[in-house]
């Protein structure tokens, strides 16, 4: 099996030539060696687990926690319950639709797509989709950051493929200006159309290939998660079932229609902060914002120097916030969201400053 499971065993692929294409480090045989998390030393910490249990009681909160402080996992836990009926309790291994945080893969996606054809960040959409509004002028860096001024005024409400859904989308994107940095997930649909266009793969084929099959981690799209023993339903903050069809999550593409674990997302993003997806200087360039605005690349740069991630679908509600270097981290995955509150978000920052005193 490709897949990263809960074992002590080190993964060694054999060291390759690497050739620098704008930034990016491309292997031309994977050169990675990764230690599973099952081999990284645990070190349980009572008063972190206090403070979690405490705050998630008083917050009726549900949800997997990873917590890592100095590069040791000390807080692994699960608390509510996956399904409404009947009540089924959560555990360490479950699996929770990740939102927005997938345009973070997205990027990565779309560095090495431009590495690999020659391009850069200064590459205009006219290359790739000249129909677009304004699209002479728009550049890949300025669909990363969000500061593009598009806006996607309409998503369809049919069960289509992928293909069919982008391009309803990019029959859907317009200009709209705004005094101030707004999110907007259509930049992210032009991204997942101008990767079928760079590779000449659906955007599914590429994601499964570089994460799945090559890098051995396990994100699942919303079928697989279905059927998944490991699936959570996700709740409304009321804790009632957050019923929605799966067209709902398949329209996502590239924007926020994967699944996965919180060690599968903490493996993920270990090799992400220590350059096993990207070289140093290809990140610091995927992940530089346009001017004063704090967003690139599915990244908030918070002023005390962390990463933050986040993101929000029909009731799931993951929330990451982590050192640059990876070696303190929070992921809270939450399948009951608290978007009115912003309890779940408040969580994770605390659990975050209690792992840096």
């Amino acid at each position: 099996m490709n897949q990263r499971k809960l074992m002590i065993s080190a993964v060694v692929l054999a060291t390759s030539v690497m050739t620098m294409v704008g930034g990016v480090a491309r292997p031309v045989v994977a050169a990675t060696h990764h230690v599973s998390w099952a081999k990284k030393p645990f070190s349980h910490d009572p008063a972190m687990a206090d403070l979690a249990k405490r705050t998630v009681v008083k917050n009726k909160l549900s949800g997997s926690l990873l917590v890592v402080r100095d590069n040791k996992p000390v807080l692994y836990q699960a608390y509510g319950h996956t399904l409404t009926t009947p009540n089924q309790a959560l555990n360490v291994q479950s699996e929770y639709e990740m939102a927005s945080i997938q345009k973070n893969l997205t990027a990565i996606m779309l560095m090495r797509a431009l590495a690999d054809h020659h391009l850069t960040l200064d590459t205009t959409v006219s290359h790739f989709l000249p129909s677009l509004p304004n699209a002479k002028k728009i550049t890949m860096r300025q669909l990363l950051t969000m500061t593009s001024n598009y806006h996607l005024t309409k998503v369809s409400k049919e069960d289509l493929d992928e293909e069919a859904y982008l391009n309803f989308d990019m029959q859907h994107i317009q200009i709209k200006q705004t005094p101030k940095w707004r999110y907007e997930a259509g930049n992210y649909d032009v991204i997942a159309m101008i990767l079928r266009q760079l590779q000449g793969k659906s955007y599914d084929d590429q994601f499964n290939a570089l994460y799945n099959q090559h890098q051995g981690y396990n994100f699942q799209g919303y079928d697989a998660f279905t059927k998944s023993p490991y699936y959570t339903e996700s709740q409304k903050e009321t804790g009632q079932h957050y019923a929605g069809p799966a067209m709902i999550y398949n329209r996502e593409i590239g924007t926020g229609a994967k699944a996965t674990s919180v060690v599968n997302m903490y493996e993920f993003l270990e090799d992400e902060l220590h350059g096993k997806l990207l070289s140093k200087t290809a990140w610091q360039n995927m992940t530089k914002t346009n001017g004063n605005e704090q967003y690139a690349s599915g990244l908030y740069h918070q002023a005390d120097g962390s990463l933050y991630l986040h993101g929000l679908i029909q009731g799931y509600e993951p929330t990451i916030k982590t050192s640059r270097d990876g070696h303190t981290m929070v992921i809270w995955f939450s399948n009951r969201m608290t978007q009115k509150t912003h309890e779940n978000v408040a969580f994770a920052k605390l659990m975050f400053r209690a792992a840096t005193e």
